[in-house]
């Protein structure tokens, strides 16, 4: 059964706008939460692979003639040989320190890699900057 044109319509309206509003609500409840750095815990590592290995596979700078599979298993030693000497901290909310907003560590070559969870990228407060900032506090 075919919707009539109006609803059809009505319908896109009613899917923006709650689209909008469901934004605007997680903008609304980061705001209001003081963002905090933690350190990594145990139960962080496997999400910190995951989106390390899956955000430099795809990166556009990524100019490698392995296979996938060859590369992500080089990266993974590369990544344990970081997190092994290295100071992993995490973003998250005071009121929900599991929820992961998104983590920084310096890696073999002393450089500072941030990733910013995509919902958490665009807002008032500047994320990335507060873990660069804790990252150089941690190091001195």
């Amino acid at each position: 059964m075919k919707l009539p044109k109006k609803w059809a319509s009505h319908k896109d309206k009613f899917s923006t706008r709650y689209k909008r509003l469901k934004k605007d609500l997680g903008s609304y409840q980061m705001i209001n939460n003081k963002i905090i750095v933690r350190r990594a815990k145990e139960e962080d590592v496997p999400f910190l692979f995951a989106t390390y290995l899956k955000h430099n596979w795809y990166d556009k700078t990524n100019s490698t003639l392995l296979p996938k599979m060859a590369w992500m298993n080089a990266q993974r030693k590369r990544l344990q040989r970081i997190f092994d000497s290295g100071l992993i901290l995490i973003a998250c909310l005071g009121d929900d320190p599991d929820l992961i907003m998104g983590y920084g560590f310096l890696d073999l070559d002393k450089r500072p890699f941030v990733y910013i969870k995509k919902h958490y990228r665009n807002q008032e407060e500047n994320i990335e900057e507060l873990l660069k900032e804790s990252i150089n506090k941690e190091q001195q």
